[in-house]
């Protein structure tokens, strides 16, 4: 506790260890009377954020791949977190403590690159991004084919048989 006169303009004061405190000014008044006012003071860093990989970040899709979420548990409670699976789709937002694991089904091709998945955590004071790469996503083959007569054909007529198949996206992209 800091006790100051009325004639004080400011003052500061250094927090030496991490965490959050409240801050409590008091005035009196000449005339006695009495007035409070509490402030939090955040003295904090960068949260911190971990994402994982099990493996098993390539194959063809849909491909649904699980990320365990680690080192959030001592964060400020006002710590949020933006899961960003890579591709092009909506920013996923969660409240903290986040999930344990978040699962997410790639739906599209990340060829001819890869998809990098990322989970940023973010306090009033700074962010911490954490990264998975190497995501890769191959579409199969769709087989089509164009047939000539399409559907009627006389005996000894022949029929002739057009590939239009896609060949879609393998392993080498």
């Amino acid at each position: 506790q800091v006790v100051l006169n009325n004639t004080f303009t400011d003052t500061s004061h250094t927090y030496l260890h991490i965490g959050i405190f409240n801050l409590v000014f008091t005035v009196i008044g000449t005339d006695g009377c009495v007035s409070t006012t509490t402030y939090t003071v955040l003295n904090i860093s960068n949260p911190a954020i971990g994402l994982a990989s099990l493996g098993g970040t390539q194959g063809c899709g849909p491909k649904t791949i699980c990320f365990p979420i680690t080192n959030a548990d001592s964060n400020y409670f006002t710590t949020i977190y933006h899961f960003n699976p890579g591709d092009g789709s909506p920013i996923q937002v969660y409240p903290h403590p986040p999930p344990d694991t978040i699962c997410y089904t790639y739906n599209t091709t990340s060829c001819p690159g890869q998809f990098t998945a990322s989970m940023t955590a973010i306090n009033p004071c700074d962010s911490t991004t954490a990264t998975v790469d190497n995501i890769k996503i191959f579409t199969g083959p769709k087989a089509s084919f164009t047939v000539n007569p399409d559907s009627i054909g006389c005996i000894n007529t022949p029929f002739t048989f057009t590939n239009t198949s896609i060949t879609g996206y393998n392993s080498s992209c």
